[in-house]
C-alpha cells in the first residue's frame, strides 16, 4: 500500500467464472464505491468487462459513467498461440496464462497507476511463482478471503471504516462492532452486570463492571494491533515495517494475557468469590481455580481442554515484558515467492503454536509458522499469526463466558429479565441494523 493520490482508486480484477465463496460475494457487494474500480473477467452483466483484442494486439474495456463512458486502452503483445504454448510449457490453463497477463498489463508502471488486485479462486494463480516467471508487484493476486483483508485495510488507510456498502462509521465505533460480533456470548454477561449491579453508589459493583469493560477494551485494541500489524504486512518487508511490526505484536501479547487475567477477576465476581491472593489472580491459579471448582466444576473442565490457546503467548509475553524480547528477522524465499518480516519461535511459545497448527513442509502454515532446513529452526509470521490466534482465542472466550451461567441468574430473577428485556426494546433501531449488516457484510477481521 502505497501513499499518495495513485491509490485511489482501488482497481479490482475479479476472475469471475472462478468466485464462488461468501468472501467473494462480500466484496462483489462494494461494487457502488468510489474508493474502488470494478473490473470483471469473464462472463458479468454487473461488472465492465476486460476484453483482449488479439488481432490488434491491446486489451480494453469501457467504464460507464453519470455523464459520459470513459474508455482505457493498453499493449497486450501476445496471441492466442503464445498463450497456449505457455500455458503447455507451464503446466497451467491458457485461461490461467491469460488471467496472469491481463494483471501484469494492469500492473505496468504500478508506481504512478492506482494499485490493481487480482481476486481468484484458481490455486495455481494463487501460487504461480511455482510454475511461471512473471514481473508482478507484490501483493497482486489474492484469494477472496485475504482480498477482503487487503480492502479492509486500503479503506482504513484512507480514512474510510465501512461497515456495508454505502455505509461507514468513525473508527471508535468499526472496531466495537468488530468486538461485538466476535464477542457474542458475552452480551448475557454484559447486560446481567449492567442491570443488576449500582455502580455508581457501590464501589464493589464498580469493580465488576469497569473489570468485565476491561475484557472488551483489551479486545478493542487486540484488533486495532491487528490491523497495524496488517497495514506493515502490505506496506512490504524491511527494517522499519518489521521494527513496527513487533511494536504492535508486543502491545497484542500483553493484550492477550491481560483479557485472561481479567476473566480470572470476572470469574470470582461472578460467584463472589473473595481472591485467594489479590495479587496472583490469573486464570492459571491452582488457588483460583480450587475455588472455582467449588462453584462450578464446569470451569476447570473447559479450561483443561483449551490449554494450549490458553498458554499459547505467556511465554512471548514473558519474554517481552521481563526477558530478551522478540528475535526479529526477515525472510526471502524466491521459489515461493515471499518476502516477510518474521520473529524466531522456540519454547514453549513453539510448543503451543504446533500444537494448535500443524507444520506444513515447504511453506507457512495458517498459524504463519515457517520451519527452516536443517538444523532445525521455526520462524512466525506475525500477521497471519495474530488473526489465526486472535479466532481461536474468540472461540474460547466465547465458550469460557456461557460456562459461567449467566442465563441462570435470569431465569432466577424475573425482575432482573423484564429490566433486560425493556432495554431491548430501547435500543436504537439504527444500532440493530448497523450491527446486523457489520456481520452479513464487513470486510477485513
Amino acid at each position: 500500500m502505497r501513499n499518495g493520490k495513485s491509490d485511489l482508486p482501488l482497481r479490482i480484477i475479479l476472475d469471475i467464472p472462478s468466485l464462488k465463496n461468501e468472501y467473494s460475494e462480500r466484496i462483489q457487494r462494494y461494487d457502488d464505491n468510489d474508493l474502488f474500480e470494478f473490473l470483471a473477467v469473464g462472463d458479468s452483466s454487473k461488472f465492465t468487462q476486460v476484453t483482449i483484442d488479439f488481432e490488434n494486439q491491446f486489451l480494453w474495456f469501457e467504464k460507464a459513467g453519470l455523464e459520459q463512458s470513459r474508455s482505457e486502452q493498453h499493449d497486450f503483445f501476445l496471441t492466442e498461440e503464445m498463450i497456449n504454448s505457455l500455458a503447455s510449457t507451464h503446466d497451467l490453463k491458457p485461461d490461467e496464462v491469460k488471467l496472469l497477463y491481463i494483471a501484469k498489463t494492469l500492473t505496468f508502471n504500478y508506481r504512478r497507476n492506482p494499485k490493481a488486485i487480482m481476486v481468484t479462486q484458481r490455486k495455481k494463480l494463487l501460487n504461480y511463482s511455482r510454475y511461471i516467471t512473471i514481473d508482478l508487484p507484490e501483493f497482486t493476486i489474492f484469494d477472496p478471503e485475504e482480498a477482503s483483508l487487503f480492502i479492509d485495510l486500503f479503506c482504513k488507510k484512507h480514512g474510510k471504516y465501512l461497515i456495508y456498502p454505502q455505509g461507514s462509521a468513525n473508527k471508535g465505533l468499526w472496531y466495537t462492532y468488530s468486538m461485538r460480533a466476535k464477542l457474542q456470548k458475552f452480551q448475557v454477561a454484559w447486560a446481567v452486570n449492567a442491570y443488576s449491579r449500582n455502580p455508581h453508589q457501590n464501589a464493589d459493583d464498580r469493580n465488576v463492571m469497569e473489570m468485565m469493560g476491561s475484557i472488551s477494551n483489551r479486545m478493542i485494541d487486540m484488533l486495532k494491533a491487528i490491523d497495524e500489524i496488517g497495514l506493515k504486512y502490505y506496506a512490504g518487508s524491511n527494517n522499519d515495517t518489521l521494527a513496527d511490526t513487533i511494536y504492535h505484536l508486543n502491545y497484542w501479547l500483553t493484550l492477550y494475557s491481560g483479557i485472561l487475567d481479567a476473566l480470572a477477576w470476572t470469574s470470582l465476581y461472578r460467584y463472589n468469590i473473595p481472591p485467594p491472593n489479590e495479587n496472583k489472580v490469573s486464570i492459571k491459579s491452582e488457588d483460583v481455580l480450587d475455588e472455582l471448582d467449588k462453584r462450578n466444576p464446569k470451569i476447570k473442565e473447559v479450561l483443561g481442554k483449551n490449554r494450549d490457546i490458553i498458554d499459547l503467548v505467556y511465554d512471548a509475553r514473558n519474554m517481552v515484558v521481563h526477558r530478551e524480547m522478540l528475535q526479529r528477522t526477515r525472510l526471502t524465499n524466491i521459489q515461493l515467492n515471499l518476502s516477510l518480516n518474521m520473529i524466531k519461535v522456540n519454547g514453549e511459545f513453539l510448543h503451543h503454536i504446533k500444537a494448535l497448527q500443524a507444520v506444513v513442509p515447504n511453506g507457512l502454515n495458517k498459524a504463519g509458522l515457517y520451519e527452516l532446513a536443517p538444523p532445525v529452526e521455526f520462524l512466525l509470521e506475525p500477521y497471519r499469526f495474530v488473526r489465526f490466534a486472535t479466532r481461536r482465542f474468540v472461540d474460547f472466550l466465547n465458550l469460557y463466558i456461557t460456562t459461567l451461567d449467566y442465563e441462570e441468574l435470569i431465569l432466577l430473577d424475573g425482575q432482573l429479565k423484564q429490566k433486560i428485556d425493556e432495554a431491548a426494546k430501547m435500543r436504537p433501531n439504527h444500532d440493530v441494523f448497523n450491527m446486523t449488516r457489520f456481520q452479513e457484510d464487513a470486510l477485513g477481521y
